[in-house]
């Protein structure tokens, strides 16, 4: 009977063994698998809010971005007021150029007259 007894000892013992060795690693994956999600938690949230760097970054491009938008803008601006102004004095150029001929005309009319009413007196 004692060596039935010390069969089963050991064989509880062994069982024991067995089980606190399975605990432990129960124990071991539960808190690998926490410290993961938790760690998945934290660089998920760190992602959601930038950083200082990345903050001053985002700043700066987007002054960039607004500098280079009022730039281009002003550059077209100024070429349509150009375009437009040159437009404007070719057509005044014209206006002119055609007010003096007809004056000039109207002159030589004028002298031409004068100069017939001469030959006849």
């Amino acid at each position: 009977m004692a060596s039935a007894r010390e069969f089963k000892e050991k064989r509880a013992e062994a069982a024991a063994k067995l089980a606190a060795s399975d605990l432990e690693e129960i124990n071991r994956e539960r808190e690998y698998e926490e410290r993961a999600k938790m760690e998945r938690e934290e660089s998920q949230q760190q992602e959601e809010r930038p950083g200082v760097i990345e903050s001053v970054l985002k700043t700066v491009h987007e002054m960039y971005k607004h500098a280079k938008e009022a730039v281009v803008g002003k550059g077209e601006e100024t070429a349509e007021m150009t375009r437009e102004s040159a437009e404007n004095a070719a057509e005044k150029a014209r206006e002119n150029k055609d007010s003096a001929a007809e004056k000039a005309i109207i002159q030589l009319r004028r002298r031409g007259r004068r100069l017939r009413r001469r030959g006849r007196r």
